[in-house]
């Protein structure tokens, strides 16, 4: 035999045995309470997961510009070789154009055997070297997010 609950609005917890039910009172402004806490606890979760993907996309063009001072300051203090960097740059460059990581890694490869050859400074084959890691790593991730 079921019993009424002295409480009308009520929700009943079933137990596996039918003949037993537990009349378990909800206390709607604490249901409204632990909602709201949710709500606050998601926001604040979606809130610091926004500022790290903030901080990892500065991080990320940081990254990426710093290889546009490099090159600027390698061709404005290197007059005498001027011709030669851009033409290299302009191989760089062109790592761009590649298809596949095998056709990147081979003109990569190629790329930094050439570079010695062609700069005497060791700070300006320092700095195109670094720009061109920068240009090739931006590529692999390209080529590899396909």
């Amino acid at each position: 035999m079921k019993k009424r609950s002295p409480y009308a609005d009520n929700k009943s917890y079933t137990d596996s045995n039918e003949d037993i039910k537990l009349i378990i009172p909800i206390d709607y402004k604490y249901k409204a309470q632990l909602d709201s806490l949710k709500v606050q606890r998601d926001i604040a979760i979606s809130t610091e997961n926004y500022h790290h993907e903030s901080l990892r996309i500065l991080k990320l063009i940081e990254k990426n510009t710093a290889g546009i001072q490099l090159i600027v300051e390698l061709i404005n203090e290197n007059n005498d070789q001027q011709d030669e960097l851009l033409t290299l740059l302009s191989e760089i460059h062109e790592l761009a154009k590649a298809k596949s990581t095998n056709e990147v890694d081979a003109s990569f490869t190629m790329l930094m055997k050439k570079i010695p050859q062609v700069v005497r400074d060791a700070e300006a084959l320092a700095r195109l070297s670094s720009y061109a890691n920068i240009v090739f790593n931006f590529v692999m991730e390209l080529i590899k997010n396909r």
